[in-house]
């Protein structure tokens, strides 16, 4: 999984990336040091309600990006797991797009990350 994140973090304007629980507690993450665990859940569970909320109301939605001022986040709903991609205004959505997809598709193909994934699924919140 780190090494997913590490091809995900090369894309310019990416700064850093995280795989949640459906409830927001890590399961991995590359990201600077100075966002803590207690951030970086609390970024998660924010992330995860918003898919949660949506999800009746938008059938089908399977990626979130929200822009700030200094900051895009991007969230792809992986159902078992939530992608969070913490990334600079000026990243280009498309390209960090077809590069989660390369790295979702090897995952799929990963006994070790799908082991993992079913070990610490939980149901959405």
């Amino acid at each position: 999984m780190k090494a997913g994140l590490g091809e995900i973090n090369l894309i310019p304007g990416v700064w850093g990336s995280l795989l949640c629980t459906n409830q927001g507690e890590l399961i991995e993450n590359l990201t600077p040091p100075g966002l803590n665990k207690s951030t970086l859940e609390n970024i998660s569970r924010h992330m995860v309600e918003l898919l949660s909320g949506t999800v009746d109301s938008i059938p089908g939605l399977g990626e979130v990006v929200l822009h700030y001022q200094d900051r895009k986040v991007f969230a792809v709903d992986l159902e078992r797991a939530v992608l969070i991609v913490v990334c600079t205004p000026s990243v280009d959505i498309s390209l960090l797009r077809l590069n989660i997809n390369v790295v979702l598709t090897r995952w799929e193909d990963d006994p070790g990350v799908q082991k993992r994934l079913r070990e610490r699924f939980v149901e959405r919140i």
